[in-house]
Protein backbone atom coordinates (compact mmCIF):
# COMPACT_ATOMS: atom_id res chain seq x y z
CA UNK A 1 0.00 0.00 0.00
CA UNK A 2 1.88 3.21 -1.04
CA UNK A 3 2.69 6.65 1.00
CA UNK A 4 0.58 8.55 -1.67
CA UNK A 5 -2.98 5.97 -1.23
CA UNK A 6 -2.77 6.26 2.92
CA UNK A 7 -2.35 10.40 1.69
CA UNK A 8 -5.33 10.15 -0.12
CA UNK A 9 -7.26 8.72 2.25
CA UNK A 10 -8.15 11.34 5.12
CA UNK A 11 -9.11 14.07 1.96
CA UNK A 12 -11.21 10.81 0.63
CA UNK A 13 -12.69 10.88 4.11
CA UNK A 14 -13.32 14.47 4.28
CA UNK A 15 -15.44 14.40 0.55
CA UNK A 16 -17.39 11.72 2.15
CA UNK A 17 -18.07 13.83 4.84
CA UNK A 18 -19.03 17.23 2.59
CA UNK A 19 -21.23 15.15 0.59
CA UNK A 20 -22.89 13.45 3.63
CA UNK A 21 -23.91 17.13 5.04
CA UNK A 22 -24.84 18.12 1.82
CA UNK A 23 -28.55 19.55 1.60
CA UNK A 24 -29.28 17.98 -1.58
CA UNK A 25 -27.46 14.77 -0.42
CA UNK A 26 -30.79 12.95 -1.25
CA UNK A 27 -30.62 14.07 -4.84
CA UNK A 28 -27.09 13.47 -5.46
CA UNK A 29 -25.34 10.28 -7.28
CA UNK A 30 -21.76 9.10 -7.15
CA UNK A 31 -19.58 6.87 -9.17
CA UNK A 32 -16.03 5.98 -8.00
CA UNK A 33 -13.46 4.18 -9.35
CA UNK A 34 -10.62 2.89 -7.59
CA UNK A 35 -8.66 -0.47 -8.74
CA UNK A 36 -7.80 -2.20 -5.73
CA UNK A 37 -5.21 -4.92 -5.21
CA UNK A 38 -6.41 -6.70 -2.15
CA UNK A 39 -9.69 -6.90 0.42
CA UNK A 40 -8.16 -4.59 2.72
CA UNK A 41 -7.60 -1.78 0.62
CA UNK A 42 -11.14 -2.18 -0.81
CA UNK A 43 -12.76 -1.66 2.36
CA UNK A 44 -10.56 0.79 3.52
CA UNK A 45 -11.92 2.70 0.17
CA UNK A 46 -15.89 1.87 1.07
CA UNK A 47 -15.69 2.90 4.91
CA UNK A 48 -15.55 6.42 4.71
CA UNK A 49 -19.13 5.91 2.21
CA UNK A 50 -20.90 4.40 5.43
CA UNK A 51 -22.38 7.93 5.88
CA UNK A 52 -23.51 8.78 2.83
CA UNK A 53 -27.07 9.22 2.00
CA UNK A 54 -27.29 9.12 -1.42
CA UNK A 55 -29.99 8.36 -4.84
CA UNK A 56 -27.63 7.14 -6.90
CA UNK A 57 -24.23 4.81 -6.37
CA UNK A 58 -22.08 3.19 -8.93
CA UNK A 59 -18.29 1.66 -7.43
CA UNK A 60 -16.07 -0.53 -9.69
CA UNK A 61 -12.61 -1.52 -7.71
CA UNK A 62 -11.21 -3.58 -9.87
CA UNK A 63 -10.19 -3.62 -13.76
CA UNK A 64 -11.00 -7.60 -13.92
CA UNK A 65 -13.97 -9.36 -12.13
CA UNK A 66 -13.28 -10.34 -8.18
CA UNK A 67 -16.09 -12.44 -6.44
CA UNK A 68 -14.80 -10.95 -3.26
CA UNK A 69 -14.57 -7.31 -3.71
CA UNK A 70 -18.30 -7.67 -6.21
CA UNK A 71 -19.60 -8.15 -2.61
CA UNK A 72 -17.62 -5.67 -0.87
CA UNK A 73 -18.61 -2.97 -3.72
CA UNK A 74 -22.21 -4.31 -2.92
CA UNK A 75 -22.67 -3.48 0.42
CA UNK A 76 -21.32 -0.16 -0.14
CA UNK A 77 -23.54 0.95 -2.86
CA UNK A 78 -26.70 -0.71 -0.69
CA UNK A 79 -26.00 1.11 2.63
CA UNK A 80 -24.96 4.67 0.57
CA UNK A 81 -28.54 4.68 -1.25
CA UNK A 82 -30.37 3.39 2.02
CA UNK A 83 -31.30 -0.45 0.30
CA UNK A 84 -30.52 -2.32 3.11
CA UNK A 85 -31.63 -5.48 2.60
CA UNK A 86 -33.92 -7.10 5.70
CA UNK A 87 -32.76 -10.43 7.04
CA UNK A 88 -35.16 -12.73 5.72
CA UNK A 89 -35.36 -16.09 4.66
CA UNK A 90 -34.53 -17.51 1.32
CA UNK A 91 -36.92 -18.04 -1.27
CA UNK A 92 -38.19 -21.23 -1.70
CA UNK A 93 -37.77 -21.23 -5.62
CA UNK A 94 -37.99 -24.68 -6.55
CA UNK A 95 -41.37 -24.36 -4.61
CA UNK A 96 -42.93 -22.76 -7.51
CA UNK A 97 -44.61 -24.81 -10.28
CA UNK A 98 -41.87 -25.97 -13.06
CA UNK A 99 -43.76 -23.31 -15.45
CA UNK A 100 -43.09 -20.52 -13.32
CA UNK A 101 -39.87 -21.67 -12.72
CA UNK A 102 -38.97 -22.07 -16.31
CA UNK A 103 -40.82 -19.33 -17.45
CA UNK A 104 -38.66 -16.83 -14.99
CA UNK A 105 -35.35 -18.35 -16.18
CA UNK A 106 -36.64 -17.44 -19.87
CA UNK A 107 -35.52 -13.85 -18.78
CA UNK A 108 -32.17 -14.57 -17.99
CA UNK A 109 -28.92 -14.82 -20.21
CA UNK A 110 -29.44 -18.18 -20.54
CA UNK A 111 -31.23 -16.77 -23.44
CA UNK A 112 -28.58 -15.42 -25.44
CA UNK A 113 -28.00 -12.50 -26.80
CA UNK A 114 -30.06 -12.33 -30.67
CA UNK A 115 -30.57 -16.04 -29.05
CA UNK A 116 -27.55 -17.24 -31.04
CA UNK A 117 -24.79 -19.48 -29.21
CA UNK A 118 -21.85 -20.47 -31.16
CA UNK A 119 -19.33 -23.74 -29.45
CA UNK A 120 -16.40 -24.97 -30.65
CA UNK A 121 -13.65 -27.47 -28.94
CA UNK A 122 -11.08 -24.80 -28.57
CA UNK A 123 -13.70 -22.53 -26.73
CA UNK A 124 -16.65 -24.81 -25.53
CA UNK A 125 -19.82 -22.18 -25.80
CA UNK A 126 -19.43 -18.66 -26.54
CA UNK A 127 -20.99 -15.78 -28.23
CA UNK A 128 -19.01 -14.02 -30.88
CA UNK A 129 -19.39 -10.45 -30.15
CA UNK A 130 -21.53 -10.28 -26.72
CA UNK A 131 -24.53 -7.21 -26.54
CA UNK A 132 -23.69 -4.49 -24.27
CA UNK A 133 -25.78 -2.51 -22.63
CA UNK A 134 -26.71 0.82 -24.01
CA UNK A 135 -25.82 3.43 -21.24
CA UNK A 136 -23.36 5.90 -21.42
CA UNK A 137 -20.89 4.52 -18.91
CA UNK A 138 -20.21 0.81 -20.74
CA UNK A 139 -19.64 2.32 -23.66
CA UNK A 140 -16.57 3.55 -22.28
CA UNK A 141 -16.15 0.17 -20.20
CA UNK A 142 -15.45 2.45 -16.88
CA UNK A 143 -18.63 0.41 -14.97
CA UNK A 144 -18.85 -2.70 -17.66
CA UNK A 145 -19.60 -5.69 -15.08
CA UNK A 146 -18.52 -7.92 -17.98
CA UNK A 147 -14.80 -7.61 -17.30
CA UNK A 148 -14.65 -5.08 -13.88
CA UNK A 149 -15.73 -5.31 -10.74
CA UNK A 150 -18.65 -3.56 -10.81
CA UNK A 151 -22.02 -2.85 -8.44
CA UNK A 152 -24.78 -2.31 -9.61
CA UNK A 153 -23.41 -4.83 -12.89
CA UNK A 154 -24.94 -3.43 -16.19
CA UNK A 155 -26.67 -4.95 -18.85
CA UNK A 156 -24.11 -6.97 -20.68
CA UNK A 157 -24.37 -10.14 -21.30
CA UNK A 158 -22.71 -12.49 -18.85
CA UNK A 159 -22.11 -16.01 -19.07
CA UNK A 160 -24.98 -17.90 -17.47
CA UNK A 161 -22.92 -20.56 -15.79
CA UNK A 162 -24.05 -20.18 -12.00
CA UNK A 163 -27.35 -21.32 -13.67
CA UNK A 164 -25.95 -24.29 -14.22
CA UNK A 165 -24.42 -24.88 -10.74
CA UNK A 166 -27.36 -24.05 -8.39
CA UNK A 167 -28.60 -27.86 -7.88
CA UNK A 168 -29.87 -30.64 -10.08
CA UNK A 169 -33.55 -29.74 -10.14
CA UNK A 170 -32.41 -26.20 -10.91
CA UNK A 171 -30.26 -27.95 -13.94
CA UNK A 172 -33.05 -29.21 -15.36
CA UNK A 173 -34.66 -26.01 -15.52
CA UNK A 174 -31.73 -24.87 -17.10
CA UNK A 175 -31.20 -27.25 -19.45
CA UNK A 176 -34.32 -26.67 -20.90
CA UNK A 177 -34.44 -22.99 -21.45
CA UNK A 178 -30.75 -22.54 -22.79
CA UNK A 179 -31.11 -25.71 -24.84
CA UNK A 180 -34.92 -24.82 -26.28
CA UNK A 181 -34.73 -20.78 -26.58
CA UNK A 182 -31.23 -20.68 -28.56
CA UNK A 183 -30.11 -21.34 -32.14
CA UNK A 184 -26.39 -23.61 -31.53
CA UNK A 185 -23.68 -22.91 -34.24
CA UNK A 186 -21.23 -25.80 -34.84
CA UNK A 187 -18.33 -24.09 -37.15
CA UNK A 188 -15.76 -25.85 -39.01
CA UNK A 189 -12.06 -25.45 -37.55
CA UNK A 190 -10.03 -22.58 -39.63
CA UNK A 191 -8.09 -24.34 -42.11
CA UNK A 192 -4.54 -25.15 -42.10
CA UNK A 193 -2.13 -23.24 -44.78
CA UNK A 194 0.66 -24.20 -43.17
CA UNK A 195 -0.18 -28.38 -43.90
CA UNK A 196 -0.41 -29.41 -47.20
CA UNK A 197 -3.71 -30.13 -48.20
CA UNK A 198 -5.09 -33.76 -47.41
CA UNK A 199 -8.06 -36.07 -45.99
CA UNK A 200 -9.73 -35.40 -43.22
CA UNK A 201 -8.54 -37.45 -40.87
CA UNK A 202 -10.02 -36.05 -37.10
CA UNK A 203 -13.58 -36.23 -35.84
CA UNK A 204 -16.04 -34.06 -37.07
CA UNK A 205 -16.38 -30.60 -34.54
CA UNK A 206 -20.16 -31.01 -35.20
CA UNK A 207 -19.93 -35.00 -33.59
CA UNK A 208 -18.30 -34.40 -30.76
CA UNK A 209 -20.44 -31.15 -29.59
CA UNK A 210 -23.45 -33.95 -30.04
CA UNK A 211 -22.12 -36.95 -28.45
CA UNK A 212 -19.59 -35.06 -25.69
CA UNK A 213 -20.68 -31.62 -25.56
CA UNK A 214 -24.40 -31.73 -25.20
CA UNK A 215 -25.90 -33.87 -22.56
CA UNK A 216 -28.74 -36.41 -23.35
CA UNK A 217 -31.86 -34.82 -21.43
CA UNK A 218 -30.17 -31.29 -23.62
CA UNK A 219 -30.48 -33.47 -26.67
CA UNK A 220 -34.51 -33.16 -25.83
CA UNK A 221 -34.34 -30.03 -25.86
CA UNK A 222 -32.43 -29.13 -28.76
CA UNK A 223 -34.43 -27.22 -31.33
CA UNK A 224 -31.95 -25.06 -33.68
CA UNK A 225 -28.67 -26.39 -34.81
CA UNK A 226 -26.43 -24.73 -37.24
CA UNK A 227 -23.32 -26.90 -38.76
CA UNK A 228 -20.73 -25.79 -41.15
CA UNK A 229 -18.77 -28.26 -42.88
CA UNK A 230 -17.07 -25.83 -45.42
CA UNK A 231 -13.80 -26.76 -45.28
CA UNK A 232 -11.59 -27.59 -47.96
CA UNK A 233 -10.87 -30.90 -46.16
CA UNK A 234 -14.95 -31.83 -46.45
CA UNK A 235 -14.56 -31.19 -50.41
CA UNK A 236 -13.13 -33.11 -53.00
CA UNK A 237 -10.30 -34.43 -51.31
CA UNK A 238 -12.75 -36.66 -49.63
CA UNK A 239 -13.01 -37.87 -45.69
CA UNK A 240 -11.61 -40.67 -44.14
CA UNK A 241 -13.64 -43.78 -43.69
CA UNK A 242 -13.45 -44.13 -40.25
CA UNK A 243 -14.39 -39.99 -39.31
CA UNK A 244 -17.78 -41.36 -41.95
CA UNK A 245 -18.50 -44.47 -39.73
CA UNK A 246 -17.84 -41.95 -36.37
CA UNK A 247 -20.45 -39.39 -37.98
CA UNK A 248 -22.91 -42.48 -38.64
CA UNK A 249 -22.77 -43.82 -35.24
CA UNK A 250 -22.99 -40.33 -33.62
CA UNK A 251 -25.73 -40.02 -36.43
CA UNK A 252 -27.53 -43.23 -34.60
CA UNK A 253 -26.86 -42.83 -30.89
CA UNK A 254 -28.75 -39.01 -30.64
CA UNK A 255 -31.21 -40.11 -33.31
CA UNK A 256 -33.44 -41.89 -30.27
CA UNK A 257 -32.94 -38.42 -28.47
CA UNK A 258 -33.68 -35.71 -30.34
CA UNK A 259 -37.33 -34.50 -30.53
CA UNK A 260 -38.24 -31.45 -32.41
CA UNK A 261 -35.16 -29.71 -34.23
CA UNK A 262 -34.42 -27.52 -37.51
CA UNK A 263 -31.19 -28.20 -38.82
CA UNK A 264 -29.33 -26.28 -41.58
CA UNK A 265 -25.95 -27.23 -42.84
CA UNK A 266 -23.73 -25.27 -44.88
CA UNK A 267 -21.32 -27.17 -47.35
CA UNK A 268 -18.59 -26.61 -49.28
CA UNK A 269 -16.20 -23.03 -49.27
CA UNK A 270 -13.44 -22.24 -46.56
CA UNK A 271 -14.18 -20.72 -43.63
CA UNK A 272 -11.58 -17.25 -41.70
CA UNK A 273 -10.58 -16.43 -45.25
CA UNK A 274 -11.66 -14.98 -48.61
CA UNK A 275 -13.78 -18.19 -50.48
CA UNK A 276 -11.52 -17.95 -53.35
CA UNK A 277 -12.33 -20.64 -55.60
CA UNK A 278 -10.24 -23.70 -56.29
CA UNK A 279 -8.50 -24.05 -59.55
CA UNK A 280 -8.51 -27.41 -60.95
CA UNK A 281 -8.25 -28.37 -64.80
CA UNK A 282 -11.15 -31.11 -64.71
CA UNK A 283 -14.11 -28.96 -62.78
CA UNK A 284 -16.88 -31.14 -64.06
CA UNK A 285 -14.94 -34.60 -62.16
CA UNK A 286 -14.04 -32.03 -58.95
CA UNK A 287 -16.97 -30.99 -58.88
CA UNK A 288 -19.01 -34.47 -58.70
CA UNK A 289 -16.09 -35.73 -56.26
CA UNK A 290 -16.87 -32.63 -53.97
CA UNK A 291 -20.76 -33.64 -54.33
CA UNK A 292 -20.66 -37.08 -53.53
CA UNK A 293 -18.42 -35.80 -50.08
CA UNK A 294 -21.99 -34.03 -49.35
CA UNK A 295 -23.84 -37.04 -49.63
CA UNK A 296 -21.88 -38.63 -47.52
CA UNK A 297 -22.24 -36.01 -44.86
CA UNK A 298 -25.73 -35.56 -45.18
CA UNK A 299 -27.23 -39.35 -45.83
CA UNK A 300 -26.66 -40.40 -41.92
CA UNK A 301 -29.70 -37.99 -41.14
CA UNK A 302 -31.78 -40.04 -43.07
CA UNK A 303 -32.31 -41.96 -39.71
CA UNK A 304 -33.50 -38.42 -37.91
CA UNK A 305 -37.53 -38.77 -37.91
CA UNK A 306 -37.69 -35.23 -35.39
CA UNK A 307 -36.33 -33.15 -38.63
CA UNK A 308 -39.19 -30.19 -38.44
CA UNK A 309 -36.63 -28.41 -41.05
CA UNK A 310 -33.92 -29.48 -43.20
CA UNK A 311 -32.25 -26.25 -45.08
CA UNK A 312 -28.95 -26.83 -47.03
CA UNK A 313 -26.92 -24.12 -48.52
CA UNK A 314 -23.95 -25.15 -50.68
CA UNK A 315 -21.08 -22.78 -52.04
CA UNK A 316 -19.63 -22.51 -55.04
CA UNK A 317 -15.72 -24.18 -54.63
CA UNK A 318 -14.50 -23.95 -58.35
CA UNK A 319 -13.39 -21.66 -60.97
CA UNK A 320 -16.07 -20.52 -63.02
CA UNK A 321 -15.81 -18.42 -65.99
CA UNK A 322 -18.34 -15.40 -66.07
CA UNK A 323 -20.28 -16.97 -69.04
CA UNK A 324 -21.10 -20.25 -66.84
CA UNK A 325 -22.41 -18.06 -63.44
CA UNK A 326 -25.88 -18.83 -63.93
CA UNK A 327 -25.57 -22.59 -65.21
CA UNK A 328 -23.15 -22.94 -61.89
CA UNK A 329 -25.68 -21.04 -59.46
CA UNK A 330 -28.90 -23.52 -61.07
CA UNK A 331 -26.28 -26.34 -60.41
CA UNK A 332 -25.85 -25.53 -56.74
CA UNK A 333 -29.38 -24.65 -56.31
CA UNK A 334 -30.38 -28.46 -57.70
CA UNK A 335 -27.47 -29.66 -55.67
CA UNK A 336 -29.21 -28.91 -52.58
CA UNK A 337 -32.45 -29.55 -53.12
CA UNK A 338 -30.86 -33.04 -53.83
CA UNK A 339 -28.92 -33.22 -50.68
CA UNK A 340 -32.34 -31.99 -48.51
CA UNK A 341 -34.35 -34.76 -50.53
CA UNK A 342 -32.22 -37.25 -48.99
CA UNK A 343 -32.79 -36.85 -45.74
CA UNK A 344 -36.36 -36.08 -45.67
CA UNK A 345 -37.90 -37.49 -49.06
CA UNK A 346 -38.99 -36.81 -52.53
CA UNK A 347 -41.97 -34.68 -51.53
CA UNK A 348 -39.90 -32.27 -49.32
CA UNK A 349 -39.95 -28.82 -50.48
CA UNK A 350 -37.43 -26.44 -48.44
CA UNK A 351 -38.79 -23.14 -49.35
CA UNK A 352 -42.38 -23.97 -48.68
CA UNK A 353 -40.98 -24.47 -44.96
CA UNK A 354 -39.70 -21.09 -45.52
CA UNK A 355 -36.09 -21.66 -45.87
CA UNK A 356 -35.64 -18.04 -47.58
CA UNK A 357 -37.29 -16.29 -44.48
CA UNK A 358 -35.04 -18.15 -41.84
CA UNK A 359 -31.96 -15.21 -41.30
CA UNK A 360 -28.51 -16.60 -41.25
CA UNK A 361 -27.05 -16.41 -38.48
CA UNK A 362 -25.05 -13.23 -37.18
CA UNK A 363 -21.92 -15.91 -36.63
CA UNK A 364 -22.15 -16.34 -40.41
CA UNK A 365 -22.53 -12.75 -41.64
CA UNK A 366 -19.99 -11.68 -39.27
CA UNK A 367 -17.12 -14.32 -39.80
CA UNK A 368 -17.68 -15.43 -43.86
CA UNK A 369 -17.62 -13.57 -46.75
CA UNK A 370 -21.16 -14.37 -48.34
Amino acid sequence: MSDGFMDFIPTWKQICDVLAGSKNALKLGLELVCDVKDLQTAKMIVEPMGKLKISKCTVRLSETHVPELELIARRAVLHATGHIPAIRDPFRFLDLPAELRQHILSFTDLVMPFREVEWSPACGYYVENRLQSKSEACSYNDFCSHDNTVYPPCACFKAPLPYFLVCRAVLQDTRLIFFSSNRFIVPSRPYDFQQPQSYRKEQFEASVFLTKTVPRDGLAHLKDLEIFFSSTQYSFLGIEPSVLRDWELTIQLIARHLKKLSLTLYVGGEMYAFPDPIFTRDVPAAQKALFEVHEKIVSPFRQLRCLNGFFVWAWESFEKSSSTRTEAEQTLDKHQEHLETIVMGSGYDSIVKGKMQRKHSRWLMQTYVY
